[in-house]
């Protein structure tokens, strides 16, 4: 979060540069977990759930046209898991580490936002704003609405917890973020937001409008800042939305609805062919006749790609934190600390991106994935019991971790490798014309 303004001046495709980022990070978590983050066992159920999705996983990857394309797109899979884990354990070994989280989100995504109104002012007195190049440290707009579906309800969540400078600073961040969110008109986004303010509002029905309006008083006045200054600074000076609005794009156009139905057609018939282990990780990006290298359908690619089986077993794990984050939503009373108002914003943001998932790519890119990956970690921590305090992990722990800690170190190395300001490529893949990205791994997301 800190450094995509930074990946804006970075030579080549902000995006490559955040997925050599992510894959570090990752490797990082698995660290973190074999020097002694991981506390406690495994229940059964979990181990069992774990067991299924590595055993269809890796037959999924073994069955794939180009294996070694299948193992990085599950490399990227098993990182999250690895950034969750460690997340929650941070979250439970310290009693600082949702403040610390907290102030490390709300200051990064105020300074973006800052940045952002800054560069769009400075545009729309030359004359030449361009809402598609004003996503900073993102290949396009799109991606940035992905990352805001997951950090506005932390930050509006924030706003209502009792600790007063930190609300304050949510308050200007949620503000600011709202400003960028209307000037790209993210319509995934806004309708994500929609329905988890609906079921929120559905859950605290029975609450006294009055302490309601109350409660929720900071939080409306940020979002109604940032809509009011976004109107006046695009919509008046800017003329943007008059003539220089962010054009949706026609039927034929990859971004138009329509494509995506057909590209969501296209997926479920190659599933058809191939329904038990799927095409193989990553392996829609192997078809270059399309517009794009995934569905922009999450639910979609993970069927088509891993087959009925894994959907299965991650349709679990997608149940079982949603139910999860249900329970902290259906608490009619305010976040009272930093840590409850933290698992409130996770608890919406997660619902938020499962609708946002019906539309966007938002689990192929690297920072909305790494940042759903940290709240799954917050989420999980709600509500767990602390691990009981031990001199190391258990031996099987240990080897899990030292396992996952050497894939993930390699996938970090090879990815290294394969960084070019010019545009990396996995290995194996067609060289494409710069007009054709399609992003997935890489910008040029192709195999």
């Amino acid at each position: 979060m800190l450094t995509q303004p930074a990946l804006a001046l970075w030579p080549g495709s902000p995006q490559d540069m955040a997925r050599l980022l992510q894959v570090w990070l990752f490797a990082a978590a698995a660290a973190a977990l074999l020097l002694g983050a991981w506390r406690g066992g495994v229940t059964r159920p979990a181990g069992l759930w774990a067991l299924w999705m590595l055993g269809w996983g890796g037959a999924s990857v073994w069955a794939a046209a180009q294996p070694w394309a299948a193992a990085r797109e599950a490399g990227l899979f098993l990182g999250m898991a690895a950034l969750a884990l460690a997340v929650r354990q941070f979250m439970q070994a310290s009693p600082q580490a949702a403040r610390a989280l907290a102030w490390l989100l709300v200051g990064s995504s105020a300074l973006y936002g800052v940045l952002y109104v800054l560069v769009s002012v400075l545009a729309l007195a030359q004359g030449n704003f361009l809402s598609e190049e004003m996503a900073m440290g993102y290949a396009n707009p799109r991606h940035l609405n992905h990352v805001q579906t997951l950090l506005l309800p932390v930050l509006a969540a924030l706003t209502l917890q009792s600790e007063q400078r930190l609300a304050r600073a949510a308050q200007v961040a949620l503000a600011l973020q709202c400003v960028v969110l209307s000037s790209c008109q993210g319509r995934a986004t806004f309708l994500s937001l929609a329905s988890v303010t609906a079921l929120l509002l559905w859950q605290w029905r029975f609450l006294p409008a009055r302490a309601m309006l109350l409660a929720l008083r900071p939080l409306l006045v940020s979002a109604l800042v940032g809509v009011v200054v976004a109107a006046l600074l695009y919509g008046l000076w800017g003329g943007l939305i008059a003539h220089q609005s962010y054009r949706y794009a026609p039927l034929s156009d990859p971004s138009s609805l329509g494509t995506r139905w057909r590209l969501c057609a296209d997926a479920l018939m190659q599933f058809s062919i191939s329904p038990i282990l799927g095409v193989g990780p990553m392996h829609l990006a192997a078809n270059t006749g399309l517009p794009a290298a995934h569905p922009h359908n999450a639910y979609v690619q993970l069927l088509t790609e891993w087959g009925i089986f894994w959907a299965l077993g991650a349709g679990i794990l997608f149940l079982s934190m949603a139910r999860r984050a249900y329970g902290v939503l259906a608490n009619p009373a305010t976040p009272a600390g930093v840590g409850e108002g933290l698992a409130l914003g996770a608890a919406a943001a997660f619902l938020a991106s499962l609708v946002d998932a019906c539309f966007s790519g938002n689990w192929v890119m690297p920072q909305s994935q790494t940042l759903l990956a940290v709240l799954l970690g917050v989420l999980a921590a709600q509500g767990a019991a602390a691990p009981a305090p031990s001199r190391s992990p258990a031996w099987p722990a240990r080897i899990l971790c030292g396992c996952l800690l050497l894939g993930l170190l390699a996938q970090a190395l090879v990815t290294a490798q394969e960084w070019h300001p010019n545009g990396p490529t996995l290995h194996g893949a067609p060289s494409l014309a710069r007009e054709k990205l399609q992003p997935r791994f890489w910008v040029d997301g192709n195999i």
